[in-house]
């Protein structure tokens, strides 16, 4: 499944609510973890 170039490409109109869902779950869970907010234990001084 190459989602991008179905909607890029206007193949698919409209996503299901599960697959925008999961692909903003999954774009903040990047961006959290690029900016470094997911560090198990706060940064040792």
């Amino acid at each position: 499944m190459n989602l991008r170039n179905d909607v890029c490409h206007g193949l698919v109109d409209t996503l299901p609510k599960h697959r925008v869902a999961l692909i903003l779950q999954a774009s903040l869970y990047l961006l959290n973890h690029a900016h470094g907010h997911l560090s198990p234990a706060p940064p040792t001084p």
